[in-house]
Order: structure tokens, then C-alpha cells, then sequence
């Protein structure tokens, strides 16, 4: 059996929707060394011309579960209703390298990734601070319309496309003119 870091992220895979109420599930089982871990990205979303900020899980259909491995808590935690399984399985389950840790705790600010401000040059957007600031190499699509973002971030070895959200500011350009 694979010897655990204290400080390892597990991957657990859930029904999607389900992320906010498994969470809460973990947190309220009282697990010896396994606890829960929702990052979650804000966005605006529009709906019969109004526009709100809402907030959804960064990798939609996955929790974190950080801690020092043990199968009894784990085995308990994929008994959750909604709870798929452990990626990589209860007995090799997979963890994520240090680098993809950092990407998620840059870009997630207190859990959450909230909005990075965009200006106009030209015909071109220019990331000027928050999440997307930190993965302009990934970015993969820009939809200015609806204020979003498609950038590629690491999980477990792989690849997943994850959008998040922006707000144009205006430029001291465009305000001069």
C-alpha cells in the first residue's frame, strides 16, 4: 500500500450538481483524517435579461479530499449518496502533484475564484489581474459576450477544460476618448 503525505488531495468523483451537498456530507462526518475540499469559481450568468453572479464548483463533478489516507474514512465518504468513487480507487487512489495544488490555491483566493478584469487593446483583451492573470499560458477560448473564459487546468495527470469569468474595466484609453 502507497504511503501517504499528511497534506495529500484525493480526488473524489461525484454526481454533478451534488458537489455543495457531499461536501457538507464529508464535513459532517466527523472522519479521523479526511476533510473536504470545494473550490469554486464565481460567474455571471444570464437569464431573461437579468444578469447575477453565481457561484459553482471549479472542476464541476469533483471534490477534493485532503488528508492523511485511511480506507475506513474513505470507504465511509463513497457510501455518500451521490458520491462516485475515489479516482484511482480506496486502495492506490491517485493524488495531485504540488505544481497542480499551487494553480488551485493561486486562482481560488479563499476558495473561490472570483473575477479577473479584462481591458480592450485593440482588438484584443488584456488579462490585468485576478485568476486568469495566473494561467494566461491555458487559456484556451474567450466568449466576451457572456464574460467567460475557457482555460485548460491539470488534474491527476491529465487535462480538464474549466470556464471561468471576467469583467471588462474600462481603460484609460477608452476613457479619454
Amino acid at each position: 500500500m502507497k504511503k501517504s503525505n499528511p497534506h495529500e488531495w484525493y480526488v473524489l468523483q461525484v454526481i454533478g450538481g451534488k458537489e455543495n451537498t457531499i461536501e457538507q456530507f464529508i464535513q459532517k462526518l466527523e472522519t479521523e483524517s479526511l476533510k473536504a475540499f470545494l473550490p469554486q469559481k464565481k460567474l455571471k450568468i444570464r437569464k431573461m435579461g437579468k444578469t447575477r453572479d453565481v457561484i459553482k464548483p471549479l472542476y464541476p463533478g469533483y471534490i477534493f479530499v485532503i488528508g492523511k489516507w485511511n480506507i475506513k474514512d474513505a470507504k465511509k465518504i463513497t457510501q455518500l449518496p451521490g458520491a462516485v468513487k475515489f479516482i484511482g480507487g480506496l486502495f492506490s487512489p491517485g493524488t495531485l502533484q504540488i505544481q497542480e495544488k499551487e494553480i488551485i490555491n493561486k486562482i481560488t483566493k479563499e476558495g473561490i475564484a472570483g473575477y479577473s478584469q479584462v481591458i480592450k487593446e485593440g482588438s484584443k483583451i488584456k488579462i490585468i489581474s485576478g485568476p486568469l492573470k495566473e494561467l494566461e499560458g491555458v487559456i484556451q477560448s474567450v466568449d466576451r459576450r457572456k464574460q467567460k473564459a475557457i482555460v485548460n487546468l491539470p488534474l491527476l495527470n491529465s487535462v480538464v477544460k474549466v470556464t471561468l469569468g471576467f469583467e471588462y474595466m474600462e481603460s484609460n484609453e477608452n476613457k479619454n476618448n
